[in-house]
């Protein structure tokens, strides 16, 4: 078991820190970072008021009518506002930005009406949400790429991360809330990075991506250092297998004859064992003697992979890592293995989410008395067909 991602949620740490390798779930860690940010006093009372004008308008088919009216005189597309789902920040985003949009049209209906002038929002928040909308655009892009199904593993964790840093990278130029917004962010998302052994998993994910491996890793001698101590581990777990092995052919062998067999058997017998196991014995020691050469030449053989692999360039980024080492495993035997290892981790554990989702609506309550194994099926076919 290479590690285990999940999302942050405190009965999932407690059940796999303990035994195993735990990394959180990218996509979790970006909506918690946003939610604190979006939980600022300015911005929650203007999504606040945002969400009552759109549930007035998706209510209501007259002003539906005159949306649509005024969206074609002032030449605006005709998009219908969007509600947000709070516990998915991405599609707060998405409202906000259709707000935007459609600013004008939606103010023009309102001011129609005197009895919906309450819901009209005021300069104040609409330049709050201006201002959320600028911050959340550029990491709304992320949360999109980072919730694929395919070659989403751990190694694009450490580049996201640098642009995203990068993009909340407070100016001289951003307001005061602009600023708070930013920080909240990075300073959340950088603690989430910087426990325990998630720090090295990342580098050494990412120096196994060739696309990334000189540009992105952070602290290259702890890479080396973990593969090294990865490498001797298991050497010594195979040669305690073995040895574990041996001795209990050596205990086998080694079990004393009763009286009974000794007689039948006769004493050239006994004495043949007795040389027998001598000479086992022997061959045990030889044999510890050429692992333990052989865990010296194991090192050895890593390390000039690892100088081999230190100067090959970078591939392009449209390259698939994968592929890469599926053709060069021959080149790097012991570096491929461990490749494997961490490439294989996910980055997020959205996949699995939206098989969950899929399963909440097929099991509604009109059908409650599914049997175990059609849910089964059914889910299969609605996220395979």
């Amino acid at each position: 078991m290479s590690a285990i991602t999940t999302n942050n949620a405190s009965n999932n740490q407690k059940a796999f820190t303990t035994r195993f390798t735990w990394l959180p779930c990218f996509g979790h860690n970006l909506d918690l970072a946003v939610s604190k940010a979006l939980a600022l006093d300015q911005v929650s009372s203007a999504v606040v008021n945002l969400r009552k004008l759109v549930s007035a308008f998706n209510r209501s088919s007259k002003r539906k009518r005159e949306l649509r009216a005024k969206q074609t005189d002032k030449h605006i597309p005709l998009h219908q506002p969007i509600h947000d789902e709070p516990t998915r920040w991405g599609s707060t985003f998405d409202m906000i930005d259709r707000f935007l949009e459609q600013q004008a049209a939606l103010c023009a209906v309102l001011a129609d009406d005197r009895k919906a002038w309450h819901l009209m929002l005021n300069d104040s928040a609409i330049t709050n949400l201006e201002t959320v909308h600028s911050v959340l655009g550029p990491l709304s892009k992320f949360t999109d790429a980072l919730s694929g199904e395919k070659q989403v593993n751990i190694s694009c964790v450490q580049p996201v991360l640098w642009k995203i840093f990068s993009v909340l990278a407070v100016t001289s130029s951003d307001s005061s809330l602009t600023c708070q917004m930013k920080e909240l962010i990075a300073d959340d998302l950088r603690k989430r990075y910087i426990k325990g052994e998630i720090p090295v998993l990342l580098d050494c994910a990412t120096f196994f991506d060739v696309r990334f491996k000189n540009t992105f890793v952070l602290d290259s001698d702890a890479v080396k250092n973990r593969l090294f101590h990865d490498e001797d581990t298991d050497t010594a777990s195979e040669v305690s297998v073995n040895s574990d092995q041996t001795e209990n052919a050596g205990d086998a062998a080694a079990e004393p004859l009763s009286n009974s067999k000794r007689r039948k058997m006769g004493v050239c017998l006994s004495e043949l064992l007795v040389d027998i196991k001598t000479e086992k014995k022997r061959e045990d020691i030889r044999s510890a003697f050429q692992e333990q050469q052989s865990t010296t030449s194991s090192t050895a053989a890593l390390k000039n992979e690892v100088l081999l692999y230190e100067q090959i360039k970078e591939v392009d980024v449209d390259d698939d890592p994968l592929s890469w080492w599926r053709t060069n495993e021959s080149c790097f035997p012991k570096l491929a293995k461990h490749a494997k290892k961490y490439l294989c981790i996910s980055a997020t554990s959205v996949a699995s989410e939206r098989v969950f989702s899929t399963a909440g609506n097929i099991v509604t309550a009109r059908r409650n008395s599914l049997m175990p194994e059609n849910v089964d099926m059914l889910t299969f076919l609605a996220q395979n067909l």
